[in-house]
């Protein structure tokens, strides 16, 4: 470090010390009371726990071949009903099985739905949802990262009714001018 660094990281700190003092002093009751309540909005997501089979289509726009895809996937509460966690267990045709963690959360103050997914190919995935209740169907959007580059999808899941959901997903790449992959399907509760 030169001198001149050193110099401002003495006067970043000196400067910052008289700020440590202004947080403001609570009690224990005066915390919790602070404390976010878990949003009535995750209710919304109860339709999703459970034991779910699903098949679909995949098109990928650099295969010339629709390739068929079978999954299975359990979802549940976690930490204390904050979040909805899916596990995925999916094979398609010749490109064998592929693992996924899909978490469903809510934003809160936000008003948003958020969610998260992680798949077993190195991809993970960041997005917000909201539901439509005139056509009972979730939106869906985000952004995508893999070892293939960077990507925005967008879907939609539609209930049908309580043991059925079609769904659809789009995934592109470099401003949505490349098709990575359309994907649709029906996911139905295993009894």
């Amino acid at each position: 470090m030169t001198r001149r660094s050193v110099a401002c990281v003495i006067l970043t700190l000196w400067a910052s010390v008289p700020l440590a003092g202004c947080m403001p002093k609570m009690t224990i009751e005066e915390m919790k009371a602070e404390m976010p309540q878990r949003p009535a909005e995750l209710d919304r997501l109860d339709i999703f726990v459970g034991e779910w089979e699903s098949t679909g289509e995949v098109d990928f726009g650099f295969l010339d071949q629709t390739l068929e895809a079978t999954s299975t996937m359990t979802c549940e509460w976690a930490n204390d009903d904050w979040y909805l966690v899916c596990h995925e267990d999916a094979e398609m045709e010749e490109l064998g099985k592929m693992k996924g963690t899909w978490v469903w959360g809510h934003g809160g103050r936000a008003k948003k739905y958020r969610t998260w997914g992680f798949a077993s190919i190195g991809e993970t995935s960041m997005g917000t949802a909201r539901f439509d209740e005139s056509t009972q169907t979730w939106k869906i959007k985000g952004k995508s990262r893999s070892e293939f580059g960077n990507s925005t999808y967008h879907g939609t899941m539609r209930i049908m009714d309580n043991d059925t959901v079609e769904w659809d997903f789009s995934e592109r790449a470099f401003l949505g001018l490349f098709k990575i992959v359309d994907f649709k399907g029906t996911m139905r509760r295993k009894k």
